[in-house]
């Protein structure tokens, strides 16, 4: 996906609160098709085109928050644009999406942590409020490092796909395998043995489904397991 600005000064974090107020006093809501396979972002989040670039242009004109949206939204001209948030590493940008070229605007960016997207209350993220509250960003970043290297057979490229903060899926065509391999447990120890080989099995477990035409092949990080102290049984649970 590729990033344009003209302008050099970017908002910050106060800039993002007030780019989310603005958002809802146009009555838009951000939703999440797929916001965990976009180009190299962690999440990307947009809202439908905006309707009246006009009318958000008058506004913009005296957002001083905001350095970059007017002239941004200004140069666009016809083009079919909506706004966005995204979140890649430990950094939030926001600014305007242009749909067909898929192309980012950048108005602004600053770091976060997991606990902040949890604390934005903004009607405009009402629908993707409870995916907001599932992200743990450590373990997107430790996926997205390993969706580059999930191909199981040399020479085929399989349908990679983050599913949500702990999974990612490989799928491929049951054509390429051989009749008699297309069982759960030859499926598995093709799974297995590439997690051994790249020595993730301490990290990840794995398991493999098949579905009519596709064999697909997961793997999973392993969530921490924290030791409590029971007081009463004098015990480790």
């Amino acid at each position: 996906m590729e990033k344009f600005n003209t302008y050099n000064k970017l908002g910050g974090k106060s800039a993002f609160l007030i780019f989310l107020k603005l958002i809802d006093n146009f009555k838009y809501r951000f939703y999440n098709q797929d916001y965990m396979n976009t180009g190299s972002y962690l999440y990307f989040f947009q809202t439908d085109k905006l309707k009246d670039k006009q009318q958000l242009l008058d506004v913009l004109e005296y957002k001083k928050s905001i350095p970059s949206g007017h002239g941004t939204l200004k140069k666009l001209g016809q083009d079919r644009v909506s706004f966005y948030f995204a979140i890649k590493e430990f950094k939030l940008e926001y600014g305007f999406y242009d749909i067909d070229k898929t192309m980012v605007y950048k108005l602004g960016i600053f770091d976060i942590n997991t606990r902040y997207l949890k604390t934005l209350t903004n009607r405009c993220l009402l629908p993707i409020k409870s995916s907001l509250n599932k992200i743990i960003i450590k373990y997107v970043i430790a996926l997205h490092k390993v969706k580059p290297l999930f191909n199981l057979f040399q020479g085929y490229d399989g349908d990679k796909k983050i599913l949500d903060e702990f999974r990612i899926r490989c799928s491929y065509d049951k054509n390429i395998f051989k009749q008699e391999d297309l069982d759960s447990d030859k499926m598995n120890s093709y799974i297995n043995r590439w997690l051994m080989e790249k020595r993730l099995g301490k990290k990840y477990t794995s398991h493999a489904t098949m579905t009519d035409d596709k064999v697909h092949f997961f793997i999973k990080i392993k969530e921490n397991k924290f030791r409590t102290y029971n007081s009463v049984t004098k015990s480790f649970n």
